[in-house]
């Protein structure tokens, strides 16, 4: 198949590096496989370091819409795949435009929580072939809020690489508890890291002491201070560490106990996922696409959104109950191993491609 792969988006997020990732496992599966986006993007340069195909466009909509036409006249792509909502107004104006016929297909990765059902959005959505979602709870939401027919929404769950080796411990030093907790998210209000010390101080009032990791990038100087002092504040140095940035952090996983994850709505929750590959154990707040992940005391455990007490409970659950938290582990690798696969996923979403094709 001849697919295009666009993404115009000059952050870079896990949308982004999905965009990258599609241009690669499609590629790799033996497709004739284009990415478009802007040259001054982050994702331009992912893409040139792999080696992948890669057409520029701008940040001048009708240059790009120019150009896309081009492209279409010239390699008469099977599929064009969009990420980004900004892209779709192009892609749609491409369908009226180009005499080259082609299947649009767009992936949606975020919550929908507002109706899309006016004149611009009725044009948009109807020029698309296929939406996906990565999770059934934002299928519903697309069927109810944008309207389309239920045989051009499906859901297909993001997929995470298998397991790699061991990086060495990064956590000897830090912390004087056996049992290590990880929040893996950047640092970011949306995020609720404060959640996870508040469940620590609640947790130490009872005389079970934690250490408690906040892996990621700052997003947010401000809550980041807040967090500090938050810390402070709870004489909690020798128990909550921040260590910033780290690579590759699915590899160092299995250097927890259990991995956290605090955000109220999170669309997905792929650490969750990534853990529980890792064979690690997982705690996640009963909120947006994370349900989908958890099974609650089978594949992990789930509390309530804000819930700090809550969130403590659920710890306490696992540090008390070690024959329990091995349990979940083992349940939430075979979960994801079935469902959460990278090969998996890429497979059904090239088979996907070819019997829309082939309508």
């Amino acid at each position: 198949m001849r697919i295009l792969e666009v993404c115009t988006s000059q952050s870079l997020g896990g949308l982004e590096l999905y965009f990258v990732t599609c241009c690669q496992q499609l590629s790799t599966l033996g497709n004739e496989v284009h990415g478009m986006a802007r040259s001054d993007s982050p994702i331009w340069q992912k893409l040139n370091m792999k080696s992948l195909p890669v057409v520029s466009t701008t940040g001048n909509k009708i240059k790009s819409l120019v150009r896309i036409l081009s492209f279409l006249r010239k390699n008469h792509p099977d599929i064009v795949h969009t990420h980004d909502k900004k892209d779709l107004l192009i892609i749609a104006l491409c369908k009226v435009l180009s005499p080259v016929k082609f299947q649009h297909v767009h992936t949606r990765q975020m919550n929908m929580p507002r109706a899309k059902k006016g004149l611009y959005h009725r044009f948009i959505y109807s020029k698309i072939n296929l939406f996906i979602t990565i999770t059934e709870r934002l299928k519903q939401q697309v069927l109810e809020k944008v309207g389309l027919p239920e045989k051009k929404v499906k859901c297909l769950y993001y997929g995470v690489p298998a397991p790699e080796p061991k990086k060495q411990n990064p956590f000897e030093n830090p912390g004087k508890s056996p049992f290590k907790v990880g929040v893996v998210a950047r640092i970011d209000r949306k995020k609720q890291q404060h959640l996870a010390i508040e469940a620590v101080s609640l947790l130490r009032e009872k005389k079970i002491f934690i250490d408690l990791f906040l892996v990621g990038s700052v997003s947010h100087p401000d809550y980041e201070a807040s967090l500090k002092k938050q810390i402070s504040s709870l004489e909690l140095s020798d128990q909550v560490f921040m260590t910033g940035f780290l690579d590759q952090p699915q590899t160092i996983m299995p250097h927890f106990d259990v991995i956290v994850l605090t955000t109220a709505e999170e669309t997905f929750g792929l650490v969750l996922a990534e853990a529980m590959r890792m064979g690690v154990a997982v705690i996640g707040a009963n909120g947006g696409g994370v349900p989908e992940i958890i099974d609650h005391e089978k594949t992990g455990l789930l509390f309530e959104p804000g819930d700090s007490q809550g969130l403590a409970i659920a710890i306490e659950k696992l540090v008390t109950d070690k024959p329990l938290m091995a349990q979940i582990a083992i349940n939430g690798k075979h979960k994801a191993d079935k469902l959460f696969n990278i090969e998996h996923h890429f497979t059904a979403l090239e088979a996907t491609f070819r019997e829309l094709n082939t309508d």
